[in-house]
């Protein structure tokens, strides 16, 4: 049902209190008009001065419910307005029969009607401050589920069990309404499975065991290469005392080596398996190779052991080294003969010079 929207039965209700108010407003105006009219007075003065008070403060407490407040001192004055209809109504009835009955019989209808009318206004104030937001929503009703007749005469004691347990965790006060929920589904969900069918933990954990060593495996040896490629480059270069090697200044070093030498450097690297390597070994092997190049330039003696300790490889840098040792030999050029001065010349030669 919407919010703000009166089921039927509220309305059912509703207008049932209000035909029994209006009937008994009805009995005893009948009873104060007779009442009078044996006095000797004007027959409707009397139900309207006696009846006419509960009726109008019964309107000003239906409009303050409406509102959603008490009304306290009317409905009070109501209750003395409705007790003095209810004295004269059984005044009558006692003057006129001197029977008991009778006068229970008189009094009845306006003492329903006043209860009646209080429990309207009573329902009517709650569900007013509900739609205002004043009393908290009602909470869905739980639903006991029913017992299953065929498995009552089959088991009796376990199924009889096992609904008591279902029963007190869906109507369980003090847990949540989700908890109870979930919680009466897991008993349905548990109640329909066979014996066979619940493995043991320990058994579930070794038959997860051999999935879970093969998905740690796969997880584990990409991050080992990775880790193993991957290594810190230092975060600088040692410099080596230079002042004992005289033979070279260490800013005579280029700035850039040329096209030439870098090419047969990477055309060096290529793989023996594949015929292709990665581009992170190529650049830690051009990164090595200039290194080396520039120390040896400088004069600075280095070893294949330096390298691989600076760069974090394994018996590469000695690879490194015979290589650019090999390119500076064949770049240098063959020394041309020496020209011997004719005074160093021997004695037969000038001899022959002479004749």
């Amino acid at each position: 049902m919407a919010k703000g929207q009166v089921s039927s039965s509220a309305t059912i209700g509703l207008a049932v209190i209000a035909l029994v108010w209006i009937g008994g407003a009805i009995w005893s105006f009948y009873d104060q008009k007779q009442f009078a009219q044996e006095l000797g007075f004007i027959g409707p003065v009397l139900p309207l001065v006696v009846d006419g008070l509960p009726i109008g403060l019964g309107l000003i407490a239906l409009d303050a419910s409406l509102e959603g407040e008490t009304a306290l001192g009317v409905r009070l004055g109501m209750a003395l307005a409705v007790c003095l209809s209810l004295g004269s109504n059984g005044l009558y009835a006692w003057w006129h029969s001197h029977d008991v009955t009778t006068v229970v019989v008189a009094v009845a209808p306006v003492l329903v009607s006043a209860i009646a009318f209080e429990l309207a206004l009573g329902a009517i104030r709650k569900r007013i401050k509900r739609r205002r937001g004043d009393l908290p929503t009602r909470a869905p009703r739980e639903r006991v589920p029913e017992l299953r007749l065929i498995r009552v005469l089959l088991d009796p004691f376990h199924e009889l069990s096992q609904w008591r347990r279902t029963v007190l965790a869906a109507t369980n006060p003090a847990a949540a309404p989700a908890t109870r929920e979930a919680l009466a589904r897991l008993v349905a969900a548990v109640d329909q499975l066979t014996p066979g069918e619940i493995e043991p933990p320990a058994l579930q954990d070794l038959a997860a065991a051999p999935r879970l060593l093969a998905a740690s495996e796969r997880d584990e040896t990409p991050a080992l290469s990775r880790r193993a490629e991957t290594k810190a480059l230092p975060a600088s270069r040692p410099q080596r005392d230079v002042s004992s090697r005289p033979s070279r200044d260490v800013s005579s070093r280029p700035k850039a080596a040329p096209a030439s030498r870098v090419a047969e450097t990477t055309g060096a690297g290529v793989s023996r398996s594949s015929g292709v390597e990665s581009p992170r070994r190529d650049s830690q092997r051009s990164k090595m190779a200039d290194y080396a190049r520039s120390q040896l330039d400088a004069g600075v003696e280095i070893s294949g052991a330096d390298l691989d300790r600076m760069f974090g490889t394994t018996n590469y840098g000695s690879k490194i080294l015979r290589e650019l040792r090999s390119q500076h030999d064949a770049a240098q050029p063959e020394a041309a003969p020496v020209a011997v001065p004719a005074q160093l010349a021997p004695a037969g030669g000038l001899a022959v010079a002479d004749a």
